[in-house]
């Protein structure tokens, strides 16, 4: 099975002090999570909290498949105890190649839950963690990066839905204190202009068509099924038109 896929991303980043205790750091998920629970999200999952230790995650493929969306969750609190592990023992966060394994015992805290915006829009989730057991604590963190764009395959209406919801999130976020780095690939962080949104989608989306289609005549041309080339933006429903525009 071949994928041809790629696309728009809203990033962020959360951070607070390492001297925010549990307790404030609860309190600030709990407040964020009964936000979310009065958004236009198709579900969203119940708050994961992890104390002291965590023994390996749940195995989920972000945008495909998971078993729970609570698991999503705990996927990325055990994906940012490990990019906390890391820094704490100097690995530069832009070294990827270095293999660093975080001790099972390694003292965590964390609070988080994911969200599923709607049908093409990847799930998203928002948390934070704290890595003990050092000198001193560290920072809590969240990292994560939600494909939006496939939310289009559905309608502009739809992509807008489910783009905004979280954009307003975010903003319930940073009123709450959560100092924030946000990085919209859409642009709709700074512009909060909905056409720009949509025009920046559109625009991706052609560049994808046109990819996809390359792909699929390069795998048919090599004598394989092109039928197994498979991405969200083949169920757009103006895919062939996408495909054909410059």
């Amino acid at each position: 099975m071949h994928h041809a896929e790629m696309g728009l991303h809203l990033c962020y980043d959360f951070h607070l002090p390492g001297t925010t205790s549990a307790s404030d750091a609860a309190r600030l998920t709990t407040a964020l999570h009964d936000r979310a629970r009065t958004l236009p999200f198709d579900k969203v999952s119940d708050i994961v909290s992890v104390d002291e230790t965590m023994t390996g995650a749940p195995k989920v493929s972000i945008g495909w498949t998971y078993r729970r969306l609570e698991d999503v969750a705990l996927y990325f609190v055990s994906s940012t105890r490990e990019d906390l592990y890391r820094a704490s023992v100097g690995i530069s966060p832009d070294d990827y190649q270095t293999r660093v394994d975080v001790p099972d015992d390694a003292p965590v805290m964390a609070y988080a839950f994911a969200v599923a915006p709607g049908r093409g829009c990847e799930p998203a989730t928002f948390g934070l963690v704290q890595l003990r057991g050092a000198s001193e604590p560290s920072a809590w963190s969240w990292h994560y990066c939600c494909k939006t764009q496939y939310a289009s395959v559905v309608s502009d209406d739809h992509l807008l839905r489910c783009h905004c919801s979280l954009v307003t999130l975010l903003d319930h976020a940073q009123e709450l204190g959560i100092t924030l780095a946000v990085g919209d690939e859409t642009g709709y962080w700074e512009s909060r202009d909905p056409q720009k949104l949509i025009d920046a989608v559109t625009d991706m989306n052609r560049i994808v068509a046109g990819f996809a289609g390359q792909f699929t005549d390069a795998v048919r041309d090599a004598g394989l099924d092109s039928h197994q080339v498979q991405g969200s933006i083949f169920e757009h429903p103006d895919f062939e038109r996408l495909e054909s525009e410059e």
